[in-house]
């Protein structure tokens, strides 16, 4: 019986992953999933009693793997550069392999009646903000990155060159390219860091997640999404 729950829970998970895939996240509602699923919507309900407590799930899920990927990044032995190069396509190719856009639950996050969503928001970008400074300020310590680095600063433009490139892996709809278009800005930004180049070669991914996460981060990245939609007024969560 319990696996047979955990079981349509996960099932219900895959399709609302999917659903906010193709659809985007305005659509998305509670009646759109039952639909998908074959199942009543009542049905959903006695899974998930609310549409924030399935994102919720959802992104525990993601952030649980992403959280695991990083934190092994974060006790590698590489060099700074190595490894902020590496968390680049890490953080990208997790995320097209999962097939799920933090940002585009921001318009559910900023709605006062799902505060919980706005908190796990922030507790993943604070942990990521930690597990960055953490690897800048060790580079400073072993030389890799200029002593004299204001690291909070370094963390908030590492911060913001990933951010936006999520933000027009959204909006292009698409992401070809995307992977080299991080890794020379980030290249550029270590330059500014005080790193010498080479930088050396990013990490093997799949030393930190299994090998799908190698393939998804591949040359062409052609996962897509589509453009994000607002919340429609009016619709039944």
């Amino acid at each position: 019986m319990g696996r047979a729950i955990s079981e349509r829970k996960s099932e219900l998970l895959d399709a609302a992953r999917d659903l906010i895939f193709s659809e985007g996240a305005g659509r998305f509602t509670m009646r759109r999933l039952a639909q998908r699923v074959g199942i009543t919507e009542g049905a959903v309900y006695r899974h998930f009693a609310s549409k924030e407590e399935l994102l919720l799930a959802l992104l525990a899920r993601l952030f649980d793997r992403m959280r695991r990927g990083f934190a092994a990044l974060a006790r590698h032995a590489a060099p700074a550069p190595v490894r902020l190069r590496t968390l680049g396509r890490l953080h990208l190719a997790l995320l097209l392999e999962s097939r799920i856009n933090p940002a585009l639950l921001l318009s559910d996050a900023i709605d006062p009646e799902q505060a919980s969503l706005r908190q796990v928001l922030a507790r993943q970008l604070e942990f990521f903000r930690r597990l960055i400074g953490g690897i800048i300020r060790q580079g400073m310590r072993e030389g890799s990155l200029s002593a004299t680095l204001d690291a909070e600063a370094a963390v908030r433009c590492v911060l913001g060159l990933l951010q936006g490139a999520v933000i027009r892996w959204t909006i292009a709809g698409g992401a070809v390219g995307l992977r080299a278009q991080v890794d020379r800005s980030l290249c550029l930004l270590l330059a500014g860091f005080g790193a010498k180049p080479p930088f050396g070669q990013p990490l093997p991914l799949s030393s930190f997640g299994p090998s799908a996460t190698e393939r998804a981060a591949g040359g062409s990245m052609v996962a897509r999404l589509p453009p994000s939609r607002g919340r429609r007024r009016g619709k039944k969560p």
